[in-house]
């Protein structure tokens, strides 16, 4: 993310069920939007329409490391102040290194929760690293139950 804010990505057709912005490069914005059927990436912006209609369900991705944390705090205040259209869904906090989040990052996470409507938070996965795509038989199951719980309200919320 920028000093001047979220980049934004014009965007045209029928909206997707949830549009998947990671908030900074590495994010998991392919892994995440490969994961969830129907979800599009936006390539690192917040999707924008020039016509007016329809409401966008955006996802914000980061990683649970400082800056990614940050961006996602910055993004959410941008989004909560009402600059950014549309509605965000809430976001995805996708593992930086296998483990527990040391103190100083999860204080940092329980401070950016608070200004996102729900937060999600994806567990380390060691092949993740080394595949372009993940294999969604192969994931463990602690991903599936956090993959299931992103869907049920996203699909709420377009209903």
């Amino acid at each position: 993310m920028s000093e001047a804010g979220v980049p934004r990505t014009t965007v045209t057709g029928p909206a997707p069920s949830v549009w998947v912005t990671g908030i900074h490069g590495g994010s998991g914005e392919s892994i995440l939007s490969a994961l969830l059927e129907s979800a599009v990436p936006t390539d690192h912006a917040w999707p924008v329409r020039e016509e007016r209609g329809g409401q966008d369900v955006v996802l914000l991705v980061c990683r649970s490391n400082a800056a990614g944390l940050r961006a996602a705090q910055l993004a959410a205040i941008e989004y909560g102040s009402g600059a950014l259209p549309g509605s965000l869904a809430g976001l995805v906090v996708m593992a930086d290194a296998p483990g527990r989040l040391p103190k100083a990052l999860a204080d940092q996470l329980r401070l950016v929760a608070g200004a996102v409507p729900h937060l999600w938070q994806v567990p380390w996965v060691e092949g993740w690293r080394l595949a372009e795509t993940p294999d969604p038989a192969l994931l463990p199951p602690s991903v599936r139950g956090v993959l299931d719980k992103i869907r049920l309200h996203t699909a709420a919320g377009n209903q």
